[in-house]
């Protein structure tokens, strides 16, 4: 191709597409963090305790309302139990106690709700306790699903509130459900 042929069609190219459906098309990555308080239900051995939810968020966008994210969450308990059965003479005892945090990672797809700033996501991942003593097992796999909302959600810094619920595939320390709101900013 000449180089008169290849500027012409160079700019027919720039002049066909418009500036600001390129940039339309740009992946955004963003972050949110939040923290909220919930409860966990350590069913068997201490029972239901006030916790503190803290989490953080990395999401890409794929497509215009599409994408993947990266979530990681510790939910600490905000007491705890310990239990010593009663022990026959000349046996070995052993103590239940609850963890003292459970951490996990989920990764997963999620969508955009057109412009209203709502997101819907699941995920799966790993959860683990961590602390405590006496129950196994530790780590379990986690399937959960989330909704959270941008207040402006095209903004660069927005606050954010949001409730992922996660289950897990097998009980840690008697915990299978757990409720993770999040009130924070997202940028």
């Amino acid at each position: 191709m000449s180089p008169a042929r290849l500027r012409a069609a160079l700019i027919l190219l720039a002049c066909a597409v418009p500036a600001r459906d390129v940039a339309a098309q740009r992946l955004a990555t963003s972050v949110s963090l939040s923290t909220s308080l919930s409860s966990v239900n350590f069913d068997g051995i201490g029972g239901r305790f006030g916790a503190v939810v803290v989490q953080g968020t990395v999401a890409r966008r794929v497509r215009a309302n599409v994408g993947m994210e990266l979530n990681g969450f510790a939910l600490v308990p905000g007491g705890g139990a310990t239990a010593d059965p009663a022990c026959l003479p000349a046996q070995p005892c052993e103590s239940f106690s609850t963890p003292s945090a459970i951490v996990g990672s989920l990764v997963g797809p999620f969508v955009d709700v057109g412009t209203s700033g709502v997101r819907l996501s699941a995920g799966v991942g790993i959860a683990r306790a961590t602390g405590g003593s006496g129950f196994s097992p530790r780590t379990s796999a986690a399937g959960a699903v989330a909704m959270e909302w941008r207040i402006r959600p095209h903004a660069r810094l927005s606050p954010s509130a949001g409730l992922r619920l996660a289950t897990l595939g097998r009980p840690l320390a008697g915990a299978r459900l757990l409720l993770l709101p999040g009130l924070g900013v997202t940028f």
